[in-house]
């Protein structure tokens, strides 16, 4: 039994989707061959859970290449119709820099996830997948304003003294302080590519310095810095959610029975400035960022 799909482009998207409509999902218009992509079928082999639902076993997953037309093929044996599944699917845009005598590395931007299906209801006919890329406004971006109101909400729901969130061109700078301690790091953000498709991205704490108040050997009796980072971690893990439910808002809800949609890009453009007003000094005139995720909308969302 075979998974045999092909990825198509949509280039004209009223004409594609006055075609989607008069063929009752048979489109014939509006689209071309998609090219090479790299596609994964993600798996739940061989306990029953995907990656992002906590199985303690790294789950099974399967990788092919789509050709110049778009065309990818999965065999599914009989060892593997108990189980669950979903393509996700990667378009190369460029190659990352080489250090000396070190190739350089190819860039997969996320396309495409489907909806998960069981293996066990396969059909070699051919999916055909449509993509469309999108470009979000910066406007409808996460700004600099909405992250000073985000950090302000997190001082008081975790009863901390400081929290501060800057957004910088690739990532967010942020310091909490809490009873002498302060702690910075860095938030970096990353498009999702798990099972679950109201899930578009995913925040994660990285380079945490935690300055102690107090010679360290003494603290450390009492504090430890694991706890800390493990706190900080979980902070920024469950207030993740604000990303997500922006993204979906921006999504009309008769598109969301239909398409799939995974961020293909994160851009972090200057959206606004902050004056800083200080004695007997020119009013400062600082940039300020957004975060604004690109979005690619894929037809079918449900393949089998």
């Amino acid at each position: 039994m075979k998974i045999n799909a092909k990825l198509h482009k949509i280039t004209n998207q009223n004409q594609f989707i006055a075609s989607f409509v008069a063929t009752n999902g048979k489109p014939t218009a509006g689209f071309t061959d998609f090219g090479t992509a790299r596609i994964h079928l993600a798996t739940d082999i061989p306990e029953g859970k995907f990656q992002d639902e906590g199985g303690f076993l790294p789950p099974f997953s399967l990788k092919t290449d789509a050709d110049s037309k778009g065309n990818f093929t999965f065999n599914i044996t009989d060892a593997m119709k108990n189980f669950r599944g979903y393509i996700i699917a990667y378009q190369k845009v460029g190659m990352s820099p080489a250090f000396p005598m070190i190739p350089s590395v190819p860039i997969f931007q996320p396309v495409y996830r489907s909806q998960t299906f069981k293996l066990s209801t396969v059909k070699e006919t051919l999916k055909n997948i449509f993509l469309l890329k999108t470009t979000t406004a910066d406007k409808d971006g996460f700004s600099q304003k909405q992250a000073d109101e985000k950090a302000a909400e997190v001082r008081t729901d975790n009863k901390l003294d400081k929290v501060s969130f800057l957004i910088r061109d690739s990532e967010i700078f942020c310091r909490v302080s809490e009873r002498g301690a302060d702690v910075a790091f860095n938030v970096n953000l990353r498009s999702s590519t798990g099972h679950d498709l109201d899930k578009f991205i995913e925040a994660k704490a990285e380079d945490i310095d935690v300055d102690l108040p107090g010679p360290d050997f003494i603290v450390g009796i009492c504090v430890s810095k694991d706890d800390i980072e493990n706190r900080i971690r979980k902070i920024i893990k469950d207030n993740a959610k604000i990303f997500n439910d922006i993204i979906a808002k921006n999504i009309p809800d008769a598109l969301k029975s239909l398409a799939s949609f995974t961020i293909h890009q994160i851009r972090f453009p200057v959206t606004g400035e902050k004056i800083l007003k200080l004695p007997k000094l020119p009013e400062q005139h600082i940039p300020t960022r957004s975060i604004v995720p690109d979005l690619t909308a894929g037809v079918p969302k449900k393949l089998f």
